[in-house]
């Protein structure tokens, strides 16, 4: 089994991001099938649109934090969405990854613990206060 890391938010701009071993996932959990709603589609694609200026397909971990602290989310519920969504632990989210982190974000603002199997769960449309606060 591979090790998971969970992405806690740092205080200085020079390291935004702090990986924090997560022993508990599994990797067959992770590897769940995901498939992201034409609503989260969307949503990526209007973030990626004003954040992936260079346009290289890929939100690096500055630019997530500062799409995703619009969420409104403590700074370790954010670090957990991190890990589950940037899975291969790259630092970066891909558009998948980036759908992913919004389905979560959804779940975790309608008060759902954070984990890796509510990336099955796509029930309900995002609320409009995560639409208006991201990005």
């Amino acid at each position: 089994m591979r090790s998971h890391y969970r992405l806690s938010v740092g205080r200085s701009n020079k390291t935004p991001f702090r990986l924090v071993p997560i022993t508990s996932l599994r990797s067959d959990i992770m590897s769940a099938s995901f498939r992201a709603s034409p609503a989260e589609l969307d949503l990526v694609n209007q973030i990626f649109s004003k954040a992936d200026k260079p346009k290289q397909g890929i939100l690096k971990g500055d630019v997530a934090v500062e799409v995703f602290n619009g969420a409104k989310l403590a700074g370790s519920v954010l670090g957990e969405i991190w890990s589950i969504a940037d899975e291969e632990n790259n630092g970066w989210l891909s558009k998948t990854g980036t759908a992913k982190a919004l389905r979560l974000i959804g779940h975790a603002q309608k008060g759902s613990k954070v984990s890796p199997t509510l990336l099955t769960k796509c029930e309900f449309q995002f609320p409009g206060i995560l639409r208006n606060q991201l990005y």
